[in-house]
């Protein structure tokens, strides 16, 4: 960074870089030649072409993935066929089924396809048809949509402030629409068509990056205000459009040590042993599958499997109401929202409605909207899954559709920071009537 070589580029001096293991050079030995690194300084401007591509970030040196006329020739650079032998190994070495390729925009479009295209042919030699490649798109949903299009990448994520918006919905801090507004429609410029993108965005929380916070980094448990949400914001993942991802350790309640930090090392804490860790974690093994977070998490994980609408489903946000007759989307009033966020998942014609409660003090009650095209009044939905921090009155196990106002809707009631999933009967029309509702889906 400071212009002197940091690294004694000595190729013919072998033996002293094998007696250098583990830690004294740079592995594997394909990666002991200085010509496969663009040594081209470090990035100062992050947006700027070409230098976001071909410049160092910060420490870590960039390889020269860009073979010359590699549009012409469709050749790749050596150091990129190294790259992709590396990842390979391990895909059979640890039967991997998929990797998360962080700041993909600084490996260039070409390079990217080509690492996809080569991983996936690996992938698929071994039998793995599915194998998933997810890259760190910067940028908007169009961007994304654009990048994972043009490079064969099944998804996108760190796109839009996806951690912000879910945590500041599910803490009661941001409106319900920011966060949902992610997965809806969209409409591309360069090709005219409408996609969705449900399975295209990757969700998560607890990042290892939470650039969003500056000097203020901690994992979601390391706030004593809001660590007793921390099942609903994961939750709200597994029951919402787009790719869950629990971050590791957010299902163990890991805290950053219970403190806050301009570094990402206390987002990055050790789960089996090392020197640093919060919440107990330092020095040992801390993987408790008989945790009440873990266990809980992990009841909703197996019944996600099971319900398609939770996997595969539209979704839709309720408008809710205190008395019956006003209805709006909950929103942010002041510096909270203290209100029942309700949703519903639709495959076809089955209908899971979703909710959680913001408040942690207090039961809330409130009237919700529901899938009115498939619902009738007088229908029952069935309590099927709750959760609550604490101990509390179990919600009702049983809801009964009514209209209010000339909108058909049902009555919630949640404990404090509790969430519930409601079954809804399928729909009774005829099966005419299904097969026009499923041709304009």
């Amino acid at each position: 960074m400071s212009g002197e070589p940091t690294i004694a580029w000595d190729p013919n001096n072998r033996a002293g870089l094998e007696a250098s293991w583990p830690d004294g050079a740079v592995w594997p030995r394909e990666f002991q030649n200085i010509a496969k690194f663009r040594r081209s300084g470090h990035i100062t401007n992050w947006d700027y072409y070409p230098e976001y591509l071909e410049a160092d970030m910060f420490s870590l040196k960039t390889l020269d993935l860009w073979a010359e006329q590699e549009e012409q020739t469709r050749q790749i650079s050596s150091a990129l066929a190294c790259l992709v032998l590396t990842y390979c190994f391990w895909i059979a070495y640890a039967d991997l089924d998929g990797f998360r390729i962080d700041a993909a925009k600084h490996m260039g479009t070409h390079a990217l396809r080509a690492f996809c295209d080569s991983i996936r042919e690996f992938a698929e030699s071994l039998g793995k048809e599915r194998f998933l490649l997810v890259g760190e798109v910067g940028g908007g949903r169009e961007k994304a949509w654009e990048v994972v299009q043009q490079t064969g990448l099944d998804a996108a994520l760190g796109i839009d402030d996806v951690p912000g918006k879910l945590e500041r919905m599910v803490c009661g801090l941001g409106n319900p629409e920011d966060y949902f507004s992610i997965f809806q429609n969209w409409i591309l410029d360069d090709t005219g068509q409408h996609r969705w993108y449900r399975n295209k965005v990757v969700t998560l929380v607890d990042d290892h990056d939470q650039v969003r916070k500056g000097g203020s980094k901690m994992r979601f448990c390391g706030d004593p205000q809001y660590c007793d949400l921390a099942f609903n914001v994961v939750a709200t993942q597994l029951t919402t459009m787009g790719i869950p991802c629990i971050y590791y350790g957010t299902e163990q309640e890991f805290d950053s040590g219970g403190r806050p930090s301009g570094s990402d090392l206390v987002l990055r804490e050790s789960m089996f042993g090392g020197n640093f860790g919060g919440k107990c974690t330092r020095g040992h093994h801390f993987f408790d599958e008989s945790g009440v977070l873990y266990e809980a998490l992990s009841r909703l994980v197996e019944l996600r499997k099971q319900l398609l609408p939770l996997r595969r489903g539209r979704q839709m946000l309720h408008e809710i109401s205190g008395d019956g007759i006003n209805f709006g989307f909950p929103h942010v009033m002041g510096d909270n929202m203290l209100s029942i966020v309700a949703w519903s998942r639709i495959f076809v014609d089955q209908e899971v409605l979703v909710a959680f409660s913001t408040n942690r003090e207090q039961p809330l009650a409130a009237y919700s909207t529901v899938a009115s095209l498939f619902r009738s009044e007088g229908d029952r939905l069935k309590l099927i899954f709750w959760h609550g921090p604490r101990a509390a009155t179990p919600p009702p196990a049983e809801l009964a559709v009514e209209n209010k106002a000339g909108v058909l809707t049902v009555h919630l009631t949640l404990p404090p920071a509790g969430f519930v999933i409601y079954q809804a009967p399928p729909g009774r029309q005829s099966l005419g009537s299904r097969r026009a509702v499923v041709n304009q889906l």
